[in-house]
């Protein structure tokens, strides 16, 4: 009785470090490759000039990856506001987003419409906003004049889109409209309104094998503003599944290890079988005999050959993605230190900004981190204590 409570308790934690890395990787592989790069909004009288001015800037972005980028967009996002129809108040997330932003994050429009380029061009008082807040204000139709109020604006609905409330967001609806719709001009100059996002973001949906996160980054720093937080969330969900890579490489190994010398065992005895059949039949009799132990012991070896490539591939693969991580001689200390240094500095930064879909990640990425070491705890009890009791 007292063994089983002790298995019952590592079995709890077995458990549970499965559910939870499950529970991760079910939201991290989905994730598409996109590239973000996060700013502060400025602030101050001149904000809404110096946004027009970024906005403009998106265009040689855009050109400078046209080979490596299939859609590049600007967005401005504003963590919470409140959004009023009639006397009814309803906390949101405002998404502000240029041409191309939905060639990026698709949306699957519920209702209605989406926003057409010429729309985000015109900068027109218009807004998608998501399905559950379209029921909540107008029930399961959405009206033909249906008009929603934004910091003192009035912005006509076109359409509904689906939109699930993440851990990365701190409201449970979300609205889209365009970017240019938030300024003014006032004096020959571009005012921004009483709608101002918290960050300004840059995102591209790269094409692949093209290079673009270097390209990508280097062009927001350079033709865009500096002093950004870049991001790469195909690149940042891999990242998350880097201690379990490293787990089930050293499970696959220890169970490697095991198999090797039970496949020698089953090499053996075919050897000792075929031995003692040489002795009561002449060899073209033993023939069919040795093609088939030859046959067992090829797929044998072969599947354990297969299982560690299979393992070392799994497990390296992340090298090919941070190529930050390999130093230029992995013989010289002075290399070394280098990519040492390289990666502290990049997670040094006092002053960063995050995007939705980084923080979400962030979020899975620690229940697959958990999870690992939740199960290989539970791994190692079942084992210790199934030692001492034997």
């Amino acid at each position: 009785m007292k063994r089983n409570g002790r298995n019952f308790g590592a079995g709890i934690l077995l458990a549970a470090g499965i559910v939870c890395v499950a529970f991760g990787l079910l939201r991290l592989i989905p994730v598409r490759d996109v590239l973000e790069y996060v700013i502060p909004m400025p602030q101050g009288t001149e904000a809404g000039e110096h946004t027009r001015e970024l906005y403009a800037a998106v265009d040689q972005v855009r050109d400078g990856m046209s080979d490596a980028a299939s859609a590049l967009s600007m967005a401005g996002v504003t963590e919470k506001l409140s959004l009023l129809v009639g006397d009814e108040s309803v906390s949101t997330m405002v998404y502000a987003v240029g041409e191309q932003w939905f060639d990026v994050y698709p949306a699957q429009i519920e209702q209605g419409r989406t926003l057409m380029e010429s729309e985000l061009l015109s900068g027109a008082k218009l807004a998608i906003i998501d399905e559950s807040l379209a029921f909540k204000l107008y029930g399961e139709m959405l009206p033909e004049n249906a008009t929603v109020e934004l910091a003192g604006e009035e912005y006509r609905v076109v359409g509904t889109a689906r939109f699930a409330h993440s851990v990365g967001a701190r409201s449970d609806h979300c609205v889209w409209v365009p970017l240019l719709s938030l300024m003014r001009q006032e004096e020959s100059a571009a005012v921004l309104g009483s709608l101002s996002p918290d960050v300004l973001m840059l995102s591209a949906l790269p094409v692949k094998d093209s290079g673009a996160r270097g390209l990508f980054e280097s062009a927001a720093r350079t033709q865009w503003q500096d002093g950004g937080s870049m991001y790469s969330l195909g690149k940042e969900a891999m990242r998350g599944t880097i201690i379990l890579r490293a787990a089930i490489f050293l499970l696959g190994m220890g169970a490697l290890f095991r198999l090797i010398p039970k496949m020698n065992g089953v090499t053996q005895r075919r050897m000792r079988s075929y031995r003692a059949l040489l002795k009561e039949r002449y060899f073209p009799g033993t023939v069919p005999a040795l093609l088939r132990s030859i046959a067992v012991c090829i797929l044998g070896y072969g599947a354990l050959l297969m299982l560690a490539y299979g393992l070392l591939h799994f497990t390296f693969e992340p090298l090919y993605t941070f190529t930050e991580w390999v130093p230029d001689n992995i013989t010289s200390w002075t290399s070394l230190k280098k990519v040492f240094w390289n990666l502290i500095d990049e997670h040094a930064k006092l002053v960063s900004c995050g995007s939705v879909a980084m923080r979400e990640i962030e979020f899975y990425s620690g229940c697959v981190r958990w999870g690992a070491f939740t199960t290989l705890i539970g791994i190692v009890l079942f084992r210790w204590r199934g030692k001492r009791e034997s």
